[in-house]
């Protein structure tokens, strides 16, 4: 098995909002990726990103809860793991007292997207939330399996939105739309610490093979991911040289200006 993994900064003036991590002791990874908050009424980012607090939470948490749990570790377990990140990014919240004075704007919930995997008996176990997802193309690099994307359709109707204000727009999305899956119209699930996000959870399990390539990432990665050159840097070139490579690709594309963050695995 051959890991490679990184994270590069964003080029909107704002701390790196995604997290990565990995067990010492087990196949076991996962991405985050924080969601920004509002600008301060200075017009600034806050000093403190708990868009980054909440993704490291997610990360630390779920590996550790899975570390302990390896030996009997199924999809079960990867759900507990999930619940366990999320009550620690409540306690994240409540530290910082967010739900105290939640409003959905300057103070909004820490909160992040997610996903994590573990491999185990030649299964990919698999598990996110939100626009983290998970890839995995063959040997011959046809594409084997894809994670959804539940945001992305939501944020299309929102940027095609009339909204009377960009307190409006907020509401609308973070009150109206996030965690509320009785709701009678498409909503969308993120980790804020809230026992709904539950309902988001994307879990299953898929058989690997000699030489897969296994992608977990942040939706600032995924328009290289889908780039068959990009994807045969991990296969053909030594860890040494694999970040320089993939450097080369992402200065060519400097209106992507997202963070980006990566986790290979090939089998």
């Amino acid at each position: 098995m051959k890991v490679f993994s990184f994270s590069f900064q964003n080029l909107k003036g704002r701390a790196n909002e995604d997290f990565y991590f990995a067990s010492e002791k087990y196949p076991i990874f996962a991405v985050a990726d924080g969601v920004s908050r509002n600008k301060n009424f200075d017009r600034n980012y806050p000093k403190i990103s708990g868009a980054r607090l909440a993704a490291e939470e997610f990360c630390k948490k779920v590996i550790g809860y899975l570390e302990k749990k390896f030996s009997k570790a199924n999809l079960k377990t990867l759900k507990e793991g999930f619940n366990f990140a999320n009550k620690a990014i409540f306690k994240l919240n409540e530290r910082y007292g967010i739900n105290k004075k939640l409003d959905y704007l300057t103070n909004d919930y820490f909160c992040t997207c997610g996903v994590a995997v573990f491999i185990k008996r030649n299964f990919l176990y698999y598990g996110y939330v939100g626009d983290c997802g998970v890839r995995i193309y063959d040997k011959n690099d046809f594409l084997r399996f894809a994670s959804i994307n539940d945001v992305e359709l939501l944020e299309r109707w929102r940027e095609n939105q009339k909204f009377k204000s960009q307190k409006e727009y907020w509401i609308v999305w973070r009150k109206i739309l996030r965690n509320k899956p009785k709701a009678p119209y498409l909503t969308y699930g993120v980790f804020t610490g809230e026992k709904e996000v539950k309902y988001y959870y994307h879990i299953g399990k898929i058989k690997l093979f000699p030489q897969d390539l296994v992608f977990l990432y942040s939706d600032g990665i995924l328009p290289f991911i889908e780039k068959s050159e990009f994807r045969k840097v991990f296969r053909k070139y030594k860890k040494e040289k694999v970040e320089k490579r993939i450097k080369e690709f992402i200065e060519k594309e400097i209106n992507l200006k997202d963070d980006k963050t990566l986790i290979s695995i090939l089998i």
